[in-house]
């Protein structure tokens, strides 16, 4: 049995400057699918129709939840 924890220690682990730093070099651009999740590139799914029903439920549930007191970015890149 293959144990998960010890394949995910050999992987590189991407840190959030590295990251942008391909971006600055020209690798992933704005069209780029992929998103940076634990350390991972990983290449996004394509959004259905659930997906952007349940992210606009969310942005609507936030926005009633804090108001003006957070500001709250749907789908865009995190600094």
């Amino acid at each position: 049995m293959i144990n998960v924890q010890e394949i995910s220690q050999d992987l590189f682990r991407w840190t959030a400057k590295a990251y942008h730093r391909l971006a600055g070099a020209g690798i992933l651009d704005e069209d780029s699918k992929v998103e940076l999740l634990n350390g991972q590139i990983l290449v996004m799914s394509p959004a259905g129709n659930q997906r952007a029903a349940c992210i606009d439920r969310l942005d609507e549930l936030l926005r009633d939840t804090f108001g003006k007191t957070v500001n709250i970015r749907i789908q865009s890149p995190v600094f």
